[in-house]
């Protein structure tokens, strides 16, 4: 049985395609050339903002109860985090992200935005690798626990 449920932009997540999505993205990491993986943590990051601020808008709308201020708080989640520019999400992503994760973030987003792909140090590979396993856990926990609030 998929699981799935309706936010207030009416938009459909559905949790059986992101459990799966999400297994597959921590098994396929450890194989991953550094800059797939960065794309991957920057995508997440997206995620993680997407539901962040879906939540926080039917919070406000639950608390509002309807009133007519509950449409203002709409405009700011009908963003399309999934498909904004990298250099925003992780802007977005550092604000609502554990410190421990700023710097994966952050060099994720050099190692994706620059045209060849630049020397890292084996330092770097490293870290992207073993913390970028670390932040999809996180948004996959971020992710059941969106799922709990709307299925309940």
């Amino acid at each position: 049985m998929i699981k799935s449920m309706r936010t207030t932009e009416g938009f459909t997540l559905h949790m059986q395609w992101i459990e799966q999505f999400v297994k597959e993205a921590e098994q396929a990491l450890e194989l991953e050339n550094v800059r797939t993986t960065a794309q991957t943590v920057l995508f997440y990051a997206g995620m993680h903002v997407q539901i962040e601020k879906q939540q926080a808008a039917a919070s406000q709308d639950h608390q509002l109860n309807g009133s007519h201020q509950a449409g203002s708080s709409q405009t700011e989640t009908t963003n399309d985090w999934l498909l904004a520019p990298e250099e925003e999400v992780v802007k977005a992503a550092l604000e609502i992200t554990a410190e421990s994760f700023h710097p994966l973030l952050k060099l994720s987003l050099q190692t994706v935005i620059e045209d060849e792909e630049r020397l890292l140090t084996l330092e770097e590979r490293t870290y992207i690798h073993s913390y970028a396993s670390r932040y999809i856990s996180q948004i996959k926990e971020k992710v059941n626990q969106f799922g709990t609030y709307w299925l309940h």
